[in-house]
């Protein structure tokens, strides 16, 4: 049932990534993976507080815990495109754009994270 799970949320996941990069649209900035992951960084510290709790929110099977963070969010989050992104960025001669990437990505991503986490816990 795990593998299940994560290849249905990978899906829904992976969709949801390839619609957040037609609706932002292409920039000379990557806006798409920032908001994906940023996003991405929220969902998981909340959802791993939620998973955890299980006297709060009932008892998660493993198979949606794997599955929406493995899965979906693995698939929605994009670390090899934004790697991508940022080399690309800076061999164009965007080195600016390129280091604000990943400090960008970096900084809300993890501060998203811990917001998330303590809303979870909360």
């Amino acid at each position: 049932m795990i593998y299940l799970g994560v290849g249905v949320f990978g899906a829904v996941g992976a969709l949801i990534r390839f619609f957040v990069g037609r609706w932002v649209g292409e920039a000379s900035f990557p806006y798409a993976t920032l908001v994906v992951n940023v996003a991405g960084g929220f969902a998981i510290g909340y959802l791993f507080m939620v998973f955890q709790d299980g006297a709060q929110w009932g008892a998660w099977p493993m198979w949606v815990r794997t599955g929406v963070t493995v899965g979906g969010l693995g698939a929605l989050t994009t670390f090899s495109t934004f790697s991508l992104e940022s080399m690309r960025l800076m061999t164009s001669g965007a080195v600016g754009l390129g280091l604000l990437n990943i400090l960008a990505n970096n900084l809300l991503s993890l501060s998203c994270c811990y917001l998330g986490w303590k809303m979870g816990a909360a």
